[in-house]
């Protein structure tokens, strides 16, 4: 990059931790490719330095960076803060083409959201943006959606495990309602509950290129699985991938889910692990499932599935020509039904599609029936007593009249 005449597209000195001198190296090496520079990747390079030194080497790289045209600029694993934030503005404030940018695991607080979204004014151009393992909260999501509103041509977006709650996932949602391009949405993590719903349903509805929805472990129970779904049964054909796991869906939530699959024909990846949906409500998604060309990943694990549902879902996933992976972890299914899973999956040429089954538990079917049993016997027996005593106080004459 120092060569006089060099022509570099794009630079990564991620995982090289830059002190000042070492930044100064970089930033003469970025200046002397400046003119054929378009993709800068500086994630991960102030690890172990103090601040006053990582916010010199930050603010020495960016403003060479300042002088590119980039359309591609990841600041991620830094840890920056508001005050590094402030510090790389060089790098990103006056991009007039910048299309990607990416602040993962760089603790963006409320307050470097806040900074962020008055230095990106112009995101015309914007088409991916990435935040990651933030503490941004509602106000920092509020923030964060004031760019959001101002980037129409957004194709990709991720604010995962960064704390948005409900008032920041509508925030969030009603800003991205501006573009009709999105393809892939990432929210997970994060405790929005199925209030945020209707609004994500309404912005979900005017995007029909939608191909990746992962709203994971975001507190939408049944009301907020059905709503999505429902959003999702008219609009999104063009949908690969779909992950509603740990969301609490119990068989009520499957009924929608099961009407949003049905037409499907390109999703690869289905990721409900960690609900509530039990036998009946995989018996209601097989359907659907079977319906579903392309389907490559089915997981659904830990999940109550006991013999009905694993043997059901086995079936119609068997002639699946691309499938990869069916997890049934972690459920309750007896090891004839294993048996008999196993079976069928070699017969169709899939054996190595199913997981391991390592943390099922085929013991606990059995247990819930003696159980039953005992509860009934138990009820049997108070009855009999109960019978007994009326008796013998009817022939005493103390009984109530």
């Amino acid at each position: 990059m120092l060569a006089p005449g060099s022509k570099v597209s794009q630079i990564k000195f991620s995982t090289k931790s830059f002190g000042i001198e070492a930044a100064e190296v970089a930033a003469r090496a970025i200046e002397n490719v400046v003119s054929s520079l378009t993709h800068a990747d500086i994630s991960d390079i102030i690890a172990g330095r103090p601040e006053k030194e990582v916010l010199g080497a930050l603010q020495i790289i960016s403003q060479s960076l300042a002088k590119a045209k980039l359309k591609a600029l990841d600041l991620s694993d830094n840890a920056l803060g508001q005050k590094g934030i402030i510090a790389c503005t060089s790098a990103f404030a006056q991009q007039p083409a910048l299309e990607e940018l990416a602040f993962q695991n760089v603790g963006c607080s409320i307050n470097a959201c806040t900074s962020l979204a008055e230095l990106v004014q112009n995101a015309q151009e914007l088409k991916s943006m990435r935040l990651y393992n933030n503490m941004s909260d509602d106000a920092g999501a509020a923030a964060i959606a004031k760019i959001l509103s101002r980037a129409p041509k957004l194709e990709a977006f991720r604010m995962a495990s960064s704390r948005v709650g409900l008032d920041g996932g509508v925030a969030l949602a009603n800003s991205m309602a501006t573009g009709k391009r999105l393809h892939r949405l990432d929210l997970s993590d994060n405790p929005m509950t199925g209030d945020v719903a209707e609004s994500l349903a309404a912005m979900l509805r005017g995007q029909p290129h939608l191909r990746a929805l992962n709203l994971n472990d975001t507190s939408l129970e049944d009301a907020g699985v059905s709503t999505i779904a429902q959003a999702l049964a008219n609009s999104a054909p063009e949908l690969e991938e779909l992950e509603l796991a740990l969301n609490e869906v119990t068989p009520a939530g499957a009924k929608e889910l099961a009407a949003a699959l049905a037409g499907k024909s390109r999703l690869q990846k289905l990721n409900l692990r960690e609900n509530e949906l039990e036998d009946r409500g995989v018996i209601l998604l097989c359907g659907p499932i079977q319906s579903l060309p392309s389907l490559r990943v089915l997981d659904l694990a830990q999940n109550q599935v006991r013999r009905a549902g694993a043997l059901a879902v086995t079936k119609a996933v068997a002639d699946k020509q691309q499938l990869e992976m069916l997890d049934l972890d972690a459920n309750e299914i007896p090891d004839s039904a294993i048996d008999d899973i196993k079976a069928i999956l070699k017969k169709a040429g899939k054996a190595s599609a199913l997981g391991s089954l390592e943390e099922n538990d085929p013991d606990a079917a059995d247990d819930d029936e003696e159980e039953d049993d005992a509860e009934e016997e138990q009820t049997g027996k108070s009855n009999i007593v109960v019978d007994t005593l009326t008796e013998l106080l009817g022939k005493t004459g103390l009984t109530g009249k």
